[in-house]
């Protein structure tokens, strides 16, 4: 798989129906762990 998969894949399972609008707090917190994993993948990936 390509890593823009890996990435869109989550995006599209975060995307919900605007009937139901996730809670913003917990909307946040998700992103920032996503933001996490990604630029540590890509640390270890740079520094390796």
């Amino acid at each position: 798989g390509s890593p823009q998969r890996a990435i869109l894949g989550p995006v599209r399972l975060a995307r919900r129906p605007a009937s139901h609008p996730p809670d913003q707090r917990q909307d946040s917190a998700v992103t920032n762990v996503a933001l996490c994993v990604v630029s540590t993948i890509a640390v270890k990936k740079h520094c390796v």
